[in-house]
């Protein structure tokens, strides 16, 4: 069953809401769906861009330590180093300024280099003594030779080591003979984080040295890397083969991760930026967006109770003089002097009511002569050869000499004809129709010399008293005689029940004719069913035209396959159906 649209009822206003949100509705969530999109995006490319510049970073560092610590390797296998530690205890004063010379050149050539290199030098055992760039030529209970003290003797060295918040690569030879170190600059470090993330309150990057300190930082306060660093992130990076990216959120905003090992030192790279600071502009669009859609919504209501105050409540006092035509209640409009615009509208309903009243009034009594004259030309036409049976039955039973068959056969035709010929009420009660349908059905079983038999249910009382149209059981009864027993040598057995029960009168005739075929009964059921465009008009169908002209849609005749074998006639009839009081 089709669903009733709700459309037509609402109001003009209503639909002027509904029809701007469908237009706009789809507009805004495909603006808000590429700004999403786009806001997406934007993170991605700034996502990726940081994980490019992290990696790009980590190869650049590695490469520079790498080289610092090639240097520092060949400058203690260099040939003067090794004979100034194979040689020391020989040399003249001359000879050892010669070599030391020739060393502090070496040095300042590693300390050029690259510009993380702020000092190195070399220690010489068997000399007992050290040489630097900062210091020269010194003993080893210097204070610079002394920070280093511990870690001298130590060997494969193959990270950054931190002295008091000094950084510096230790090597010492196989033997232990010569210990070189490179100093390298904090500072310089710091200045090359900041180039890689522009530090602010919201961004920075970290070289943790280890998992206990961060190490070197472009913030000298720490407390937002620490909150957005796990403890086991220093670890999880050493494990990574590669860039490790992630996004945290911390105090409402969201901080783009990165961490990247630098291998030659075994330090990790963290960098810590506000992801907002992308997406700002886009947000502040969505901002705008949202506004706008506000101050739209806000503008459409306001015109829509304007249509309401000018166009709608004119436009309701028409269609409540409309309403009141639904009860016959033929008023003219409500109309005042503030309806100036509709007053056209007005004035066409006021004269149509106008018109309808005399249209009603001259077309009334018309249409009540007309059904008056077409029941009693259907009622007309029932078969008159009915008569020449009767006399012909009673000629045959006069031949025959049985008086007294001839005597009932004659007292029935007359009651029955008496019935028929009576003028007065198109309707009679239930019982007077029900007993004219019995003398009917005595006349044919004498008619049928008794092999005939016929079962014919008591009439309940409650049905008696209801009004029916004259003949209306009688021709299903004789369509049973005529279509199942005319043809037929045998006898036959008619079975006849009414029922009337909540408000519902059914009348029922079944035959055991064997005549009766699959074709023939979809032919009638079709001929009764579309009973207005069969121009047929006697037999079953003058009685369900008659039925559903007095008691409207729903009351009628059906037919169906009888269990008895042969056809099942039913006549419905709805006395108290108030669609009949609307028809007259």
């Amino acid at each position: 069953m089709k669903t009733p649209s709700i459309w037509p009822k609402l109001f003009v206003y209503q639909k002027i809401v509904i029809v701007f949100c469908v237009l706009v509705v789809p507009s805004y969530a495909l603006s808000l769906w590429l700004n999403t999109t786009g806001m997406n995006f934007i993170r991605k490319q700034y996502s990726d861009s940081v994980v490019s510049n992290a990696e790009f970073y980590a190869e650049q560092l590695n490469r520079q330590i790498n080289f610092i610590r090639n240097q520092q390797l060949q400058l203690m296998n260099h040939s003067d180093v090794q004979n100034l530690s194979f040689l020391a205890g020989t040399l003249n004063t001359y000879e050892l300024l010669q070599y030391f010379r020739k060393i502090t050149e070496q040095l300042a050539a590693l300390q050029s280099s690259d510009d993380f290199v702020v000092n190195a030098g070399v220690y010489i055992r068997s000399l007992g003594r050290g040489i630097s760039i900062r210091e020269g030529m010194t003993e080893p209970s210097n204070s610079e030779w002394g920070l280093i003290s511990d870690y001298s003797l130590r060997s494969n060295h193959t990270s950054m080591i931190d002295i008091q918040g000094r950084l510096f690569f230790i090597e010492a030879s196989n033997s232990g003979s010569v210990v070189s170190f490179v100093e390298l600059s904090a500072a310089k470090f710091g200045e090359s984080l900041a180039s890689l993330v522009k530090p602010d309150n919201d961004a920075g990057a970290v070289l943790s040295i280890d998992r206990e300190s961060p190490g070197i930082s472009t913030q000298e306060n720490n407390e937002l890397f620490r909150n957005l660093t796990h403890p086991g992130d220093w670890d999880d990076t050493i494990r990574q083969t590669g860039v490790y990216s992630d996004v945290r959120a911390f105090d409402g905003k969201r901080y783009q991760i990165t961490s990247e090992r630098i291998r030659s030192v075994g330090w990790v790279l963290f960098t810590y930026t506000d992801q907002n600071k992308a997406t700002g502009p886009l947000k502040l669009f969505l901002k705008w967006l949202t506004a706008l859609t506000v101050i739209s919504v806000v503008v459409i209501f306001l015109f829509s109770f304007s249509i309401h105050a000018i166009i709608h409540r004119p436009l309701r006092k028409l269609i409540r003089s409309f309403e009141t035509l639904k009860g016959d209640n033929r008023m003219f409009s409500d109309r005042s002097a503030k309806d100036n615009e509709f007053l056209y509208l007005f004035r066409s309903y006021d004269q149509m009511v106008e018109r309808l009243n005399d249209s009603i009034r001259q077309n009334y009594e018309q249409k009540l002569a007309l059904r008056q004259s077409e029941l009693k030309q259907l009622q007309s036409q029932i078969n008159p050869h009915f008569l020449y049976n009767g006399f012909y039955s009673i000629y045959r039973l006069s031949k025959t000499g049985d008086i007294e068959g001839v005597g009932a056969l004659s007292q029935k035709l007359s009651s029955y004809y008496q019935f028929i010929t009576r003028s007065g009420a198109a309707e009679v009660p239930l019982s007077a129709e029900y007993r004219h349908a019995m003398d009917y059905c005595d006349i044919q079983r004498i008619r049928f010399s008794n092999r005939i038999r016929i079962d014919a249910a008591a009439l309940p009382e409650a049905c008696g008293s209801i009004q029916v149209p004259r003949l209306i059981i009688q021709p299903v009864i004789e369509n049973a005689f005529e279509h199942a027993f005319d043809s037929e040598p045998g006898g036959g057995y008619i079975r006849i029940l009414a029922s009337c029960a909540m408000d519902r009168l059914i009348i029922s005739v079944e035959d055991d004719g064997r005549t009766l075929t699959d074709d023939s009964l979809n032919k009638l059921k079709t001929r009764l069913t579309n009973v207005w465009n069969v121009s047929e008009t006697s037999g079953l169908i003058n009685v369900a035209k008659r039925i559903v002209l007095n008691y409207g849609e729903g009351s009628g005749l059906t037919v169906s396959r009888s269990e008895l074998g042969g056809l099942k006639a039913e006549i419905t009839i709805l006395p108290n159906d108030p669609r009949r009081a609307d028809d007259v």
